[in-house]
């Protein structure tokens, strides 16, 4: 795994979605990999709740009949998270703003949960 490639890809995604205000790579069970979240975050906690709910979600999806999760979307009052399979062992997070436009949003998130996956 290269930290340098994947702190890259989410410089790159902080560049190509407006409204993206932070990021994390993030392992199935719970350890940021590389992450760009705000000061006084808790990394660790941030983590370990986003995969927690990954890991929820897509008992329910199965439960649904839905299939396999392949993304879980939250929206809040003062902004939106999103959580992407980025591989077979990671997530990738991504948290906007509430007026960030969500298309881009999801595509950049898309894109780079991809690159993210052929990296690890």
């Amino acid at each position: 795994m290269s930290r340098e490639m994947l702190n890259f890809v989410l410089q790159q995604l902080g560049v190509g979605a407006a409204g993206i205000e932070a990021a994390a790579v993030i392992s199935t069970d719970g350890l940021i990999l590389v992450s760009q979240l705000a000061e006084g975050l808790d990394a660790d906690r941030v983590g370990a709740i986003g995969a927690a709910m990954y890991s929820l979600a897509g008992k329910m999806s199965g439960a649904l009949d839905c299939g396999e999760l392949d993304q879980l979307f939250l929206q809040g009052k003062s902004g939106c998270i999103l959580l992407c399979r980025a591989g077979s062992h990671s997530l990738l997070c991504v948290c906007a703003s509430a007026t960030a436009r969500l298309e881009p949003v999801f595509q950049e998130a898309q894109r780079a949960a991809v690159a993210i996956g052929k990296i690890l």
